[in-house]
């Protein structure tokens, strides 16, 4: 009897353990399967995260040349009409210094009689922000008469303003000091160029089909401040130049309505501005309404003292980069 139960404990004990494996096993099992999703899930995950990266577009990027020219001309409308200085921006093939470029900016926008700046021989640039013309022992600054000289500062203020001087020295071979037309002798000058937000079209002949050039947001009488007497910024400037106030029918806006301005601002020493042409707008787009985009966007943005402007078109996912 006694032998008996041993063995029918034996028997039981060996059941017991038996279901208790069994349990687990099943229990394993069960959270394997449950885990499962999950991995299957990050693995979906990180499928669409990739997915995404792929179709973020590419964009092309070029840069332009750094040579950039700034011619000035006075324009006359009307007989007894005082003239206003307009300003044409050229980006040359070149990649001349900005010395070379500023001296030939300042002979072809030479306005007076005698071209008096057919004798400036060399122009150098120091500390970033000052000129120094050097005049052959011909030179001619002196015979400037008194409207000629006046015409002739806002010339030479506004162009050497664009490519950033400040100060103005004059030599005359290796002498310091020139004859400056109505003031006598002239060794330095500050560069007293008009504070100015935007550019604007104006026609420089009176034409029923004219050519246009730009005038300064300044010079047309445009809004240059906010509300707070603040400069504008450069988003700011860039919407106003969409419009011109209704008292002038001469100048025109320098952005038109095909060109939608997604954001424009200034980081750092680098302009930038995102846009597109309107989709009904793109078959009538032609060069010439791209060049002048592009001419204008760079006059502004000098205007904030960067060093280069990047055009970003959303629609074609370009970025052209213009130095400045």
């Amino acid at each position: 009897m006694r032998r008996f139960y041993l063995f029918f404990v034996s028997v039981l004990s060996l059941f017991f353990f038996t279901a208790c494996n069994s349990v687990s096993e099943i229990g394993n099992s069960t959270s394997e399967n449950t885990q499962e999703p999950a991995r299957s899930s990050e693995k979906e995950e990180t499928t669409n995260q990739t997915t995404s990266v792929e179709k973020a577009p590419n964009y092309q990027e070029k840069t332009m040349s750094a040579g950039y020219l700034i011619y000035g001309q006075q324009v006359f409308l009307g007989e007894d009409t005082e003239g206003l200085l307009t300003l044409d921006f050229i980006r040359t093939e070149k990649n001349n210094s900005k010395e070379e470029n500023l001296k030939q900016s300042l002979r072809e926008s030479d306005a007076t009689s005698q071209k008096v700046l057919t004798e400036l021989e060399n122009v150098t640039i120091e500390n970033k922000n000052e000129a120094n013309l050097t005049f052959t022992p011909e030179e001619k600054l002196s015979s400037m008469s008194s409207t000629e000289h006046t015409k002739f500062d806002e010339m030479l203020f506004q162009i050497s303003s664009l490519y950033g001087i400040e100060k103005i020295h004059f030599y005359v071979g290796d002498g310091a000091g020139i004859s400056y037309g109505q003031s006598g002798t002239v060794t330095t000058m500050d560069v007293k160029a008009n504070e100015n937000r935007g550019y604007y079209l104006f026609p420089i002949e009176e034409t029923d089909d004219p050519d246009y050039s730009y005038i300064t947001g300044a010079t047309a009488g445009e809004d240059i401040r906010d509300n707070t007497g603040e400069l504008l910024d450069f988003a700011e400037t860039i919407e106003a130049m969409r419009s011109v106030k209704a008292d002038n029918v001469v100048r025109k806006p320098s952005i038109d309505d095909r060109v939608k301005v997604h954001s424009a601002k200034v980081d750092e020493n680098r302009a930038e501005v995102k846009y597109t042409i309107e989709d009904d707008q793109e078959k009538d787009w032609t060069k010439e309404d791209q060049e002048q985009l592009e001419k204008v966007l760079q006059l502004t943005a000098l205007d904030f003292d960067v060093d280069e402007l990047q055009l970003v078109n959303e629609e074609e996912h370009t970025i052209t980069i213009f130095p400045l």
